[in-house]
């Protein structure tokens, strides 16, 4: 029987929860200020299929429905050979009827991911990266077209 801790889902989990709450605020045409959270969707495709779902007229119409978008990516998995214990020590033991299964020590792995954030204009883009830079000190790559 094969075990696992759960923790690549738990860590994903966290990761979503962590960015789930960005948000861009509006001033409408009374002066008023209105806020819309920006959805992040999580897949293991490439980060350039964030916008596949939708036309080049709802992208550029200023349809505030579309853009800010998020899109996190699973983009790799590498063993740490430097956090790397004792494989061979049982941590965990299930009897059954007619043997015992065990189950070792895990073998870490650093799970590296990809946040790409879509936005319309610097004002969108400046309000999410003073969000997401005030909680972890990230390396921050932005493309301006």
């Amino acid at each position: 029987m094969f075990y696992h801790h759960g923790t690549i889902r738990t860590y994903t989990g966290a990761i979503l929860d962590l960015f789930n709450d960005l948000e861009v605020q509006y001033k409408n045409s009374k002066g008023e200020i209105s806020s819309r959270n920006v959805p992040v969707r999580f897949s293991s495709r490439e980060k350039s299929s964030i916008l596949d779902e939708h036309t080049v007229e709802q992208i550029l119409s200023g349809n505030y429905n579309v853009l800010p978008r998020a899109n996190l990516l699973w983009s790799a998995i590498v063993k740490s050979d430097n956090r790397t214990t004792n494989k061979h020590v049982k941590v965990n033991t299930k009897a059954n009827e007619d043997n015992f299964e065990f189950l070792y020590n895990s073998v870490p792995y650093e799970l590296m991911f990809e946040l790409a954030i879509v936005c319309r204009g610097m004002n969108e883009a400046t309000m999410i990266i003073e969000q997401i830079a005030s909680k972890f000190n990230p390396i921050v790559n932005i493309d301006v077209y």
